[in-house]
């Protein structure tokens, strides 16, 4: 006879999926459909079947330790052939940013980040903060001649230790939510005596290898294109990273004042300067297409996309605005208008400390989880054997009235 276990509905989690967009859960009737389309769920106990009925049971235990929420990719194919409409894709975003505030360190810093209404003051912050410390530096005030960035953010301890003491926070942060998650996944997906296992440290490399060429991502049939501009993306903003920390190295350690390339220098370091200053334009150009195209696919091809909730549209939005920022900065010093240059340079810095201060309680924390995810399930054994061909959409079908639930 099989073990009865007593189950224990959490309807605050319930209504925190519905909140994030996953209010169609209710609709679900489990005839299975999504998981038999989804071409990256492995047939041991395939997702997102029963992420749909533990969703709509509010079994949060089983959910923050579920790495299959973090192997979806939300492509949509689930969606469009629910033949209830009920958008499993949609349902597991919900779950994932459910997950991630119950994972975050601290957790109301995650919640208050997914308010509408809390969200402008802390999108604020990081601006008053940078804004009073230049203050009493004495350095938010007019320049007059050349443009020099740093007669804005002075290269001192305290402000290029403020932004690593934001990346640091949220490194930790990040890596306490992860240690959670995957004390929560040995808890519900202990290894299989028979499984295929995978040493952890080559697991990650596996993993990390899959999320650079997202070729799972490709796997996906109905929303396929997204799949381009994610990697554009982030490419993006790898090479920003990347280009900030050259040139800060050049100037602190081997004493190569900006702008890059200088011409004033030993041949390796302007030929330094000049490998910078391309990736740093392919990176806005990354950052800002890529976010543009997100953005523009979300607004246009919902059918394919699928809803947005606000964890989405504030993350991307923030995203968007950096790269913008960012890209303006170095047109308007270009243009050696001042007046111009230091207000939009300031308000870049303001969003890129927003960014790296909160990575690990927005939309950004997939970068800790998914890739946390898919090293355990590679781990484990828990793959798809074969990725199977994407089947076609069926026929546009009328819509189920809102009232059906």
């Amino acid at each position: 006879m099989s073990k009865i276990e007593r189950v224990q509905p959490d309807l605050k989690f319930v209504q925190k999926i519905v909140d994030n967009g996953g209010g169609s859960v209710k609709r679900c009737f489990q005839c299975a459909t999504c998981s038999v389309v989804c071409t990256l769920s492995p047939k041991d106990k395939p997702f997102p079947r029963k992420e749909m009925l533990w969703a709509q049971w509010g079994l949060k235990d089983r959910l923050i330790g579920d790495p299959d929420i973090w192997l979806c990719h939300h492509c949509g194919d689930c969606t469009v052939h629910c033949p209830r409409g009920a958008k499993p894709g949609e349902t597991l975003q919900a779950v994932r940013a459910s997950v991630i505030s119950e994972l975050s360190f601290p957790k109301v810093l995650a919640e208050a980040l997914n308010r509408p209404k809390l969200f402008p003051a802390l999108l604020l912050m990081p601006m008053l903060l940078l804004g009073v410390t230049m203050w009493e530096a004495g350095t938010l005030k007019a320049h007059p001649g050349p443009i020099v960035w740093g007669n804005l953010l002075p290269h001192s301890v305290f402000f290029e230790g403020m932004f690593m003491l934001l990346m640091g926070w949220s490194v930790i942060a990040g890596g306490v939510g992860v240690y959670r998650q995957w004390s929560h996944m040995k808890r519900m997906y202990p290894p299989a005596a028979d499984a295929k296992t995978l040493p952890v440290g080559a697991a990650l490399v596996q993993a990390l290898k899959e999320l650079t060429l997202h070729s799972r991502f490709k796997s996906c049939g109905q929303n396929n294109a997204r799949a381009y501009a994610h990697m554009l993306t982030i490419f993006g903003f790898v090479a920003a990273m990347v280009t900030a920390g050259g040139a800060a190295i050049l100037e602190k350690a081997f004493h190569i004042p900006p702008p890059l390339p200088n011409p004033d220098v030993v041949p390796w370091a302007y030929w330094a300067g000049v490998f910078f200053k391309v990736l740093g334009i392919l990176g806005a150009v990354g950052l800002l297409g890529g976010s543009a195209w997100l953005i523009n696919r979300r607004m246009t091809n919902q059918d394919e996309v699928g809803d947005s909730s606000f964890f989405d549209w504030a993350f991307l939005g923030v995203l968007f605005a950096t790269g913008l920022t960012g890209s303006l900065t170095y047109l308007v010093r270009l243009s050696d208008n001042a007046a111009l240059a230091y207000p939009v340079y300031f308000v870049h810095l303001s969003l890129v400390a927003f960014l790296l201060s909160t990575i690990a309680y927005t939309k950004f924390a997939h970068v800790f989880y998914r890739t946390a995810a898919m090293t355990y399930a590679l781990h484990i054994g828990r793959t798809v054997e074969e990725v199977c061909p994407a089947l076609p959409a069926p026929p546009t079908r009328q819509a189920l009235p809102q009232h059906i639930s």
